[in-house]
């Protein structure tokens, strides 16, 4: 099991992206998932935001919008659960916009 599940770039990666910006090299990440997240659930109910046309989870994009991966349905993320009213929400799957943060936030 990881150890660094809640993270969104490995320790090891983020030693190794330091340590070659240290070295005056430059590196390369290949992040083939799309948006901020893939995966938005309610942390207090747990359901996920699924695309109403076929049930698959949606992306979300920085911007405050969703995305359905298999039908192409677009959307705006809503304030709270539609489940349980909850505003609490929680990011799993990060993308590469939440990848792209955590890289601009570790290496400034």
């Amino acid at each position: 099991m990881r150890k660094h599940r809640d993270e969104v770039l490995a320790p090891v990666l983020v030693n190794e992206l330091k340590e070659a910006l240290a070295a005056g090299e430059s590196s390369l990440l290949y992040i083939n998932r799309r948006g901020l997240s893939r995966y938005v659930a309610c942390r207090d109910c747990g359901s996920p935001l699924v695309c109403p046309d076929c049930a698959v989870s949606l992306v979300l994009f920085s911007g405050g919008n969703l995305c359905c991966r298999y039908c192409g349905q677009t959307g705006v993320a809503p304030e709270a659960c539609p489940t349980c009213g909850s505003p609490d929400f929680r990011l799993r799957s990060p993308g590469i916009e939440m990848a792209a943060r955590e890289v601009s936030r570790l290496l400034p």
